[in-house]
């Protein structure tokens, strides 16, 4: 399933580009815990506001790192410098900081806190914190290689099945090392 590469540069704050490396993320994150994601979707990629859904198990051991997975995705975007604006400049921290963890993460922090813990809109400063002390740790483990994988394949195909996350994360990693993850059975 061979698909254009992924772009070097990604429009923020939305992007289907954005989307799709953003949802490979909390993908990426399950794998560690054995959990494979069972569908991946990118809704409305042509319109303005393009989102997208990764279906797994948020189970207690591994809630916290796959929510935090899509703003590590995000984060390393940005680290890299590969995050711009519509005119294709370079976006502020600041920027980035507001729209990831303010607009991108809302749900999945309710995720992660395992309630919505928000006043108008506005979740304490000290989750916010901790919610990005934990994405740092888990972009520590995530092999982005594996994450641009997947998302070039959810912006070419728009739907991915279990299968089709399977065979990416292994055509990526190997046969010998896919086949060393616990897999959990469900």
């Amino acid at each position: 399933m061979p698909h254009a590469p992924f772009p070097n540069k990604v429009v923020f704050p939305v992007s289907a580009e954005l989307v799709s490396f953003h949802e490979a993320g909390h993908a990426v994150a399950a794998v560690s815990f054995g959990v494979l994601a069972s569908a991946m979707h990118l809704f409305d990629a042509n319109t303005s506001e393009p989102h997208g859904k990764s279906t797994l198990i948020w189970n207690g051991d591994q809630r916290e790192a796959v929510a935090c997975g899509g703003f590590a995705a995000e984060r390393y975007l940005f680290d890299s410098g590969r995050l711009v604006d519509s005119l294709g400049c370079t976006i502020k921290e600041s920027d980035f900081i507001n729209f990831a963890i303010g607009a991108h993460a809302a749900e999945d922090k309710i995720r992660f806190f395992g309630k919505d813990h928000s006043l108008n809109g506005y979740w304490p400063v000290a989750m916010d914190q901790k919610f990005m002390a934990v994405a740092k740790m888990v972009a520590g483990v995530m092999r982005f290689d594996v994450v641009t994988a997947i998302a070039e394949a959810l912006l070419a195909e728009k739907t991915l099945s279990r299968d089709q996350i399977a065979d990416l994360i292994r055509t990526t990693i190997g046969n010998e090392l896919f086949d060393q993850i616990d897999w959990r059975v469900e």
